[in-house]
């Protein structure tokens, strides 16, 4: 007996719902990526849109924080320069000047001989409207103040804050230079002055008097290491609350 062949007409129909089903998932697919491929795209046509403006703002960044280092750098330098001042009395920091106890104690100080200035320039303008004299030439203010005389020296008596070791000629290894005024019957507020020059030196430091006193010695110093040999002048000025204002000729010294 022969066996029976199945008839191809009942399995048409299947294997076309099959090719179907293929065709129909290969075009869902085909879909999905194609959309996820325009996604990327936008995506990626954005960021090169920003780049641009991110490149602007980073150059921008970079400049500011450039800036900020520099002037970081500048401030750790003023920083580090002022610790140094204060911790060694370095160039300029006018002492603490303090009245002495005894009111007669001036009385004893004697006037040193005139001092030698041929070796040094001195003899700048006296500016308008300001009181000016030599070193041994009593200064007054209407209001009474009188700088009785200003010298230079190489020390200060730490106990009353007046010269020690007077002169105008100096060495290299000396320690300082001390500008020192007698200052009476001055008062609170008053600004001392001292104005180093010469050798291409320019520099101003002041004290600020918080109460009136009968007498002081007043003074500053410059540090020896940070001058060259040569010829300088200092000269030291006071400025009353009400404006009003005396000053010394400059006072001419030497360093070898």
């Amino acid at each position: 007996m022969q066996p029976k062949i199945p008839q191809m007409k009942f399995l048409a129909p299947i294997i076309l719902v099959l090719l179907l089903s293929a065709c129909s998932g290969s075009s869902e697919a085909t879909r999905i990526v194609e959309a996820d491929n325009i996604s990327l795209r936008a995506t990626l046509s954005y960021y090169q849109a920003l780049d641009p403006t991110m490149t602007a703002q980073a150059n921008i960044w970079t400049s500011q924080i450039a800036t900020l280092q520099a002037d970081l750098n500048q401030a750790r330098e003023q920083v580090t320069r002022l610790t140094v001042q204060m911790n060694t009395g370095a160039v300029g920091v006018p002492p603490v000047a303090a009245p002495t106890t005894d009111p007669n104690s001036f009385a004893t100080i004697n006037t040193p001989a005139p001092l030698d200035f041929s070796s040094a320039a001195v003899g700048a303008p006296t500016p308008i409207g300001v009181a000016a004299a030599s070193a041994n030439t009593p200064l007054r203010t209407s209001s009474g103040m009188i700088i009785e005389r200003v010298v230079t020296a190489r020390g200060m008596n730490n106990a009353d804050g007046c010269p020690v070791d007077e002169t105008n000629a100096f060495s290299t290894s000396d320690s300082r230079v001390w500008v020192i005024a007698v200052v009476r019957n001055y008062k609170r507020g008053t600004t001392f002055s001292a104005q180093w020059q010469g050798n291409n030196l320019e520099e101003s430091y002041q004290w600020t008097a918080n109460q009136s006193g009968a007498q002081i010695c007043v003074h500053f110093y410059y540090e020896i290491s940070s001058l060259t040999p040569g010829n300088y002048t200092v000269t030291f000025s006071a400025q009353e609350s009400n404006g009003e204002r005396v000053q010394s000729l400059p006072l001419a010294f030497i360093v070898r």
